[in-house]
């Protein structure tokens, strides 16, 4: 079993206890406002203790973002392609994902993601189905600097392209740096968010 040591400066031990499966220390440790310096390991009682000092740190802002995205599968010259946008001014700057964004209050998320596509593609496209909702939940720094308790939420939709033409971003000045209708056959290629790869890929099956 893997514990968590963590001691302030004077010696008195503030956390205690079991890291959960998947979870970072240093991270944990972060979600409570502290700034950890890990100073070793040690084997305690048949237990791996990982030993860290700790200083009063910022407390994380929490903050949780409802997004909408699609999988638009279509087929353009002759190749079974999906719409893919990159990244710039994010902390995965040059990385692919799928066309979508963060829902205005009180927006539906359908009406959200027709909106973004069309913001960061220029198609226009049909919601078919729900697809999946992706939540993921971590402590870190913004691209901004600050430090936040952030859960992501992702609701992803399959939708249809009826007139697919030349991708061409509208929302200039934000965090889509490109727009690209990307063959299946050179997905492997990119670089493209875990979350999001195979949702891509099973876009590319024949009931698709």
């Amino acid at each position: 079993m893997l514990r968590l040591l963590a001691t302030e400066t004077g010696g008195r031990v503030v956390v205690d206890e079991t890291v959960p499966h998947g979870v970072d220390p240093a991270e944990l440790l972060r979600a409570r406002g502290l700034e950890p310096t890990w100073t070793g390991g040690r084997v305690q009682g048949g237990d791996v203790v990982l030993h860290y000092r700790v200083e009063p740190g910022t407390a994380p802002h929490p903050h949780q973002r409802i997004a909408s995205y699609a999988v638009v599968p279509a087929t353009v010259g002759g190749r079974r392609c999906v719409l893919l946008t990159s990244f710039v001014r994010t902390q995965r700057d040059g990385w692919w994902g799928l066309p979508g964004g963060g829902l205005d209050p009180g927006e539906d998320p359908v009406d959200g993601v027709l909106r973004e596509v069309r913001e960061e593609t220029g198609q226009q496209v049909v919601v078919r189905e729900p697809l999946t909702l992706v939540s993921a939940h971590w402590t870190g720094r913004s691209p901004r600097g600050r430090l936040e308790d952030f859960h992501a939420v992702r609701l992803v939709y399959l939708a249809d392209c009826p007139h697919p033409r030349a991708p061409v971003v509208h929302d200039v000045g934000g965090t889509t740096a490109e727009a690209v209708w990307v063959p299946l056959d050179d997905l492997t290629a990119l670089p493209v968010l875990e979350w999001a790869r195979p949702l891509i890929e099973a876009a590319g099956r024949p009931d698709h």
